[in-house]
């Protein structure tokens, strides 16, 4: 499976507004996010809906009284154990496979990672590549998890809460916590980082985007992306677990669904309109088309204009009509009507 397209005009939203920052000019809810910080080149962003979360967290605990202890350590065993499993995709992905990432962008369950176009190492596919970035993310929670439960039981013994409802993981966290020195902090913090690794592993296992399984899936079964399985898989996961959360109740695994049920329908369609170009192969008629014999001598649109429409139709190729800014959109109506008229 072909890695997700650089993010639409990443460059110009760092010099915009912040709102513009944020939400781009009119592209998909896939690439709202918050600018963080560049490192190596690599643009590291925070999508709004991990800041959703975590306003909806703080919002759970304040309603159902929980301490700050338990949600502070929650909050940063999650935060960490996100980032280690996205350093190790990220060193397979540029040590192992050399690509070269323009954006990572952060939600709670992992990161979507962008690269420069046809960005390949020598006979692998950028596909295989994704696949490769996926098991080792994976390997990696399997190891924070492994880590922090031997941990644990290291310090409590026969005690240790590792197995725990799922569903009500505060039950078992309170056999542990009941102080607030620091040895009982860190050991809710060790505790937590268990859980999390637990979560986030559970979920990496379900095979929708961009969750590391969804990739695998694409990477074993669709490596050239012609017959989109993986974002199809995705899209009937995410709609399981949309079913799942709203009979339950259960709103954080029906948000989950929601978020990974738009990232592959937006993945969906980019893969269509790759495999079927034929909206591109129209709008390249026109412009190659003879001039009018009106006598007039005029070209139709300008050659700034005709510049701006193979730039536009280049990134409709790359990225998907998806990826295109509203400005984008407009530009190619009105030249589209122009050619059509002369």
């Amino acid at each position: 499976m072909p890695p997700p397209p650089p993010s639409p005009n990443a460059n110009d939203r760092e010099r915009g507004s912040l709102l513009t920052r944020i939400l781009g000019e009119g592209e998909s809810p896939v690439w709202w996010s918050l600018p963080l910080f560049v490192v190596g080149g690599c643009r590291v962003r925070l999508h709004v809906v991990a800041v959703v979360f975590v306003l909806a967290v703080l919002a759970y605990a304040i309603w159902n009284g929980l301490g700050p202890i338990y949600v502070a350590t929650g909050l940063v065993a999650l935060g960490g154990v996100v980032v280690l499993h996205e350093a190790a995709r990220g060193h397979a992905l540029v040590r192992w496979c050399g690509l070269r990432p323009t954006d990572v962008t952060l939600w709670p369950l992992g990161a979507v990672w962008r690269f420069e176009a046809g960005n390949e190492s020598a006979g692998r596919s950028a596909g295989r590549a994704e696949g490769l970035g996926a098991a080792v993310g994976l390997g990696m929670l399997a190891a924070v998890g492994a880590a922090a439960a031997g941990a644990v039981v290291l310090v409590m013994g026969p005690d240790a809460q590792l197995v725990f409802d799922p569903l009500r993981p505060g039950v078992a966290l309170g056999e542990i916590s009941g102080s607030s020195t620091p040895a009982t902090i860190g050991l809710v913090l060790l505790w937590q980082v268990y859980a999390a690794a637990v979560y986030v592993l559970a979920f990496n296992l379900l095979p929708m985007l961009p969750l590391d399984e969804g990739v695998l899936v694409g990477a074993v079964f669709d490596r050239d992306g012609s017959r989109a399985l993986a974002p199809r898989v995705g899209l009937l996961v995410a709609m399981g677990l949309l079913g799942v959360g709203l009979l339950t109740g259960l709103l954080l695994v029906a948000g989950i669904g929601v978020c990974g049920g738009a990232y592959c329908w937006h993945v969906w369609q980019q893969r269509r309109f790759a495999v079927d170009p034929a909206g591109v192969d129209r709008w390249r008629g026109l412009l190659d088309a003879p001039a009018d014999e009106t006598g007039s001598g005029e070209p139709p649109i300008s050659a700034a204009d005709r510049e701006d429409v193979e730039r536009i139709l280049a990134k409709i190729s790359a990225s998907g009509i998806g990826s295109l800014s509203r400005g984008e959109r407009r530009t190619l109506r009105e030249a589209t009507a122009r050619l059509r008229d002369r």
